[in-house]
């Protein structure tokens, strides 16, 4: 380990530089912890010996209270991956209605937070902790700082010449799906919070400007990432668009959208904008769901891996669109439904133990360097998309009984 902590800031040294240096910054110490996790555990993609949660006929909230032991609670403030299985846990509480699990997330939340109302956005590049204690307990201080990061990301964020949000300050002005999915999200939230609609048109801008860039037009998937250079933390391409259609940039995307949509008026100009890309995008998706209800590592090659990450948030994902009118409950609901499914028949341990979760993968020059990327036992995305995946069965249970027409309620933005 203290050699790879070595090797590892080193190599931030070598690679910080000037406006970049937070950027950088992140991704390195994410790199060296997961890393670091992936060394000490099991790298199968599938359980093998173990009963599955399906076997053990788990409920949803059995599912979540043994997978959720394996939360990392500690770590660097704004490791994304953690804070990702924090706003997973957050979700279920409010589905379930369960005010003892709240608590627990937002203490989690508190703690990584520190003593400021939110993080600074270089810290909540592809999911935002901050909102969920906005969202939660809104106060004039936390509402207030959240905006005004906000507003400093778009001022300061780089862009290609097209107008595409560029990741970092290198040259070649890299798009990354990652960090589009929460930037066209956080424009559509801080809209909703202030009242000004050109937050919402910042947001449909570049869903359309990445979605003409990086839609394959012969599968409707997108690739990861444009002009992704070499040098950066991980080895990228030789620029120019990063082609493999990559399991968890699909996830990404749709997350994406419909939390995009989530914070928007349904019936604004902008959310009419947005729901026929969403629609699209789910129907392409429904192509390459396999027979178990599960997507791959490489979404259009079912001969790599099913991976748990991407599965598990567009299970939650679809679910979510359903129950918000985004996506039509045939055949999404269904969909959603096989997706959970096959993740406890085959990637979820009766014990809680998550499976075949690909580690951090930034955009990889060939279709083989993700077929092979390791799937370490408990790998923090799995372990939020299974908790996610969860979440989606309970608002599909509820979303025709009586009180589920408000158990959205508490996932919306507070508005202006």
């Amino acid at each position: 380990m203290a050699q790879r902590l070595s090797r590892g800031w080193r190599q931030v040294r070598r690679l910080v530089r000037g406006r970049e240096a937070l950027l950088v910054l992140v991704v390195a110490v994410a790199s060296v912890q997961l890393a670091d996790h992936a060394e000490s555990v099991n790298s199968r993609h599938d359980i093998t010996m173990a009963e599955s949660a399906w076997q053990a006929g788990l409920s949803p909230a059995q599912v979540v209270d043994r997978v959720r032991s394996h939360i990392v609670e500690t770590g660097h403030p704004g490791f994304y991956a953690q804070d990702m299985e924090t706003i997973a846990l957050i979700g279920f509480a409010r589905a379930q209605r369960r005010g003892d699990l709240l608590d627990h997330g937002l203490a989690l939340a508190r703690q990584r937070l520190g003593n400021d109302p939110v993080q600074p956005f270089e810290r909540e590049l592809f999911c935002s902790l901050s909102f969920e204690l906005v969202r939660a307990a809104p106060s004039k201080d936390r509402d207030a700082a959240y905006v005004e990061e906000s507003a400093r990301y778009r001022a300061s964020v780089g862009r290609a010449a097209d107008g595409a949000i560029a990741f970092g300050q290198a040259p070649s002005r890299p798009m990354l799906v990652d960090q589009f999915q929460e930037y066209v999200t956080r424009m559509a939230r801080t809209s909703a919070m202030t009242g000004d609609a050109g937050y919402a048109r910042e947001a449909v801008g570049q869903i359309l400007l990445f979605r003409n860039v990086l839609r394959d037009p012969a599968t409707g998937l997108w690739g990861p990432a444009r002009d992704w250079p070499r040098h950066w933390p991980y080895r990228g391409g030789p620029g120019g668009l990063t082609r493999t259609k990559w399991g968890r940039a699909q996830a990404w995307v749709l997350r994406g959208l419909v939390e995009t949509l989530m914070a928007m008026p349904p019936q604004s100009r902008e959310a009419e904008m947005v729901k026929p890309v969403l629609r699209q995008f789910g129907w392409d998706l429904l192509r390459f769901q396999d027979a178990d209800g599960l997507w791959h590592e490489v979404v259009d090659e079912p001969s790599s891996y099913a991976e748990t990450s991407a599965t598990g948030m567009i299970s939650y994902y679809f679910a979510r669109a359903v129950v918000e009118g985004d996506l039509p409950e045939v055949p999404f609901a269904a969909a959603a439904r096989r997706a959970y499914a096959g993740l406890l028949q085959r990637k979820v341990a009766a014990d809680g133990r998550v499976f075949g979760g690909v580690r951090d993968t930034p955009p990889q020059p060939e279709t083989d360097d993700y077929r092979h990327r390791m799937t370490p036992m408990n790998d923090l995305h799995g372990v939020a998309a299974v908790i996610m995946s969860a979440t989606g069965q309970v608002l599909l249970d509820h979303r025709n009984k009586e009180e589920g027409n408000g158990l959205a309620a508490p996932l919306r933005v507070p508005r202006a």
